[in-house]
């Protein structure tokens, strides 16, 4: 462990994702394509309720037509959550690779990510976006594919914050998204 002042050249944390990390991921990865299609049904909705009872008012005596698509909207957006939720619980499920002990090696050359079943090495150029939410980080190869890495995978603070150091150094400001995070409970 390096004492202080001095300045982590590569970090190292290892872990297994659980299934409600993984259900969480996808359900956060979906989240514009799913606020996209809500509002557009929503907008659908009130338009085709307000055409079928012959209303020029969008507001005034459309209540029951807002009403009844707020409730539709309501609707779609538990049935689709609830079906998201269930497609990431069955894929975590039945691919092995999903629930494999991973180990990462990270340093200013490359993100280094080591299983059972073999091993990948990613140089920083690689990273096509970051996102820090409040329990572990998101590195987006490209649009639709991330490196999970939980907190906890995390020996320290200080791990995670020299590997926040290697983000900020190695990656753009506009390619990370910074959120607040749970202050962790493990000893530095």
């Amino acid at each position: 462990m390096p004492r202080s002042g001095y300045v982590i050249d590569e970090v190292y944390c290892h872990g297994q994702v659980s299934k409600q990390e993984f259900v969480m991921y996808n359900l956060f990865h979906a989240r514009k394509r799913f606020l996209i299609s809500t509002a557009s049904l929503f907008l659908l909705m009130w338009l085709l309720f307000a055409m079928l009872t012959n209303s020029t008012e969008m507001f005034g005596d459309n209540f029951p037509v807002l009403g009844i698509s707020i409730f539709g909207g309501l609707v779609y957006v538990i049935a689709v959550f609830a079906f998201q939720k269930s497609i990431a619980k069955k894929t975590y499920e039945k691919d092995p690779t999903e629930r494999m002990h991973i180990t990462y090696f990270i340093s200013a050359k490359e993100i280094f990510l080591q299983h059972e079943k073999g091993r990948r090495t990613f140089v920083w150029d690689d990273v096509y976006k970051a996102h820090i939410r409040k329990d572990k980080y998101l590195l987006y190869m490209g649009p639709h594919k991330a490196l999970l890495v939980p907190f906890r995978f995390f020996e320290s603070d200080k791990e995670k914050q020299a590997f926040e150091e290697l983000m900020k150094t190695e990656l753009s400001a506009d390619q990370v998204a910074w959120k607040k995070k749970k202050t962790s409970s493990t000893s530095s």
